[in-house]
């Protein structure tokens, strides 16, 4: 299962962005590690289809 958190920064605990589609991070969880990443989206439908490419199961967002 991988997971998708939407962050506001690239750094350790990073705390969680406002605006799901405009996230500039996204921290991804598989099998206990954690990799942050970067959005190069424009947001909406282009993120979802983005995380959908990288096998994303769950999205966790504010």
């Amino acid at each position: 299962m991988k997971i998708a958190i939407p962050v506001k920064m690239n750094r350790e605990n990073p705390p969680l962005a406002p605006l799901f589609g405009k996230a500039k991070w996204f921290a991804i969880v598989e099998d206990g590690s954690i990799e942050i990443v970067q959005n190069m989206q424009k947001g909406g439908r282009a993120v979802i289809e983005w995380l959908s490419s990288m096998n994303v199961n769950i999205i966790i967002f504010r």
